[in-house]
């Protein structure tokens, strides 16, 4: 779209794409928010491989048709 002479405004951050420090501006955040999605990912994995080693689950049952939580929150049969 550069090319063509488009170029895209964020109002808000007051990035315009065309201007030159807008464009580094632009890359900058991006690869903030693409390390910050990293590190989101990372912590996810390890939360799930500690719950793997420590023997607990982790499911939603709001939906779960045929069983509830008990008071525990262990996985009941729900007879009605």
């Amino acid at each position: 779209m550069k090319d063509l002479g488009i170029g895209i405004i964020f109002e808000k951050e007051n990035i315009n794409t065309l201007d030159a420090k807008g464009e580094v501006l632009l890359t900058i955040l991006s690869s903030l928010a693409q390390d910050e999605s990293q590190s989101i990912l990372e912590n996810c994995i390890w939360g799930i491989r500690r719950r793997f080693e420590t023997g607990k689950h982790k499911m939603s049952t709001k939906r779960f048709l045929g069983y509830d939580t008990n008071e525990t929150g262990k996985l009941v049969i729900n007879r009605t």
